[in-house]
């Protein structure tokens, strides 16, 4: 390989770009404190988790985590009880919405609307919810 083409293929890979983690949990601070001061169902609220979680997806695409040491498998009954647990979850939200979501048969939304109406609480949801989104980044397989 001469010189020439060695620089040449040097440049032509993009530079390696890295995101502080001070300025990455810094980000998601504000999200949550600007999800915290937007309306339940709106135009805003719905573009600010958009934003979030493209947010969540971009850093993970190109900053993605270290990768954890591989553990052990996981077990057959644990992937049962997840299974379980996920499909209890939707046959719940799926029949309270058809049935109607009221009082007496409330959607989980409906029900974490009390906790989600305080805009402390808000925000500190909203910075959960990216903080478990990247973690579970660091927890795909390695390929």
């Amino acid at each position: 390989m001469s010189g020439d083409s060695a620089a040449s293929s040097a440049a032509a890979q993009p530079a390696s770009r890295t995101l502080s983690p001070t300025l990455r949990w810094a980000a998601a601070l504000l999200f949550a404190v600007l999800i915290s001061d937007a309306r339940s169902l709106t135009l805003p609220a719905s573009l600010l988790v958009l934003v979030g979680g493209l947010g969540v997806w971009w850093a993970g695409k190109h900053e993605p985590p270290p990768l954890p040491l591989p553990g052990a498998p996981v077990s057959a009954a644990g992937v049962a009880i997840w299974a379980v647990a996920f499909a209890t979850f939707a046959v719940w939200e799926l029949s309270a919405f058809v049935i109607g979501n009221n009082d007496a048969h409330p959607t989980f939304s409906m029900l974490s609307d009390p906790i989600l109406s305080f805009g402390p609480t808000r925000a500190l949801c909203a910075f959960g919810w990216l903080a478990s989104g990247w973690y579970l980044l660091g927890r795909r397989p390695s390929t």
